[in-house]
């Protein structure tokens, strides 16, 4: 790019940002005012619901392995 328009650029960028963020912010307040009512899962339904108190189950099987915890000292 032109080194001497750097400034131009992040100018440009942070309106962007802030665009971006506005336009978001925006569809999710026009999805708030279509959803009436958000719909929970019942426990007697069958349907494909993730809790969030077992969403580590969940995900387990795409998770990597837990590393050991930081605070474990190895001596040799």
């Amino acid at each position: 790019m032109c080194p001497r328009r750097k400034a131009i650029f992040a100018k440009v960028v942070i309106r962007a940002l802030i665009s971006g963020c506005m336009s978001c912010f925006m569809t999710a307040c026009v999805a708030g005012i279509l959803v009436s009512s958000p719909e929970a899962c019942h426990s007697n339904s069958f349907s494909n619901c993730v809790y969030l108190s077992n969403i580590t189950d969940f995900l387990s099987p795409y998770l990597p392995p837990t590393p050991i915890p930081l605070s474990t000292t190895v001596k040799f």
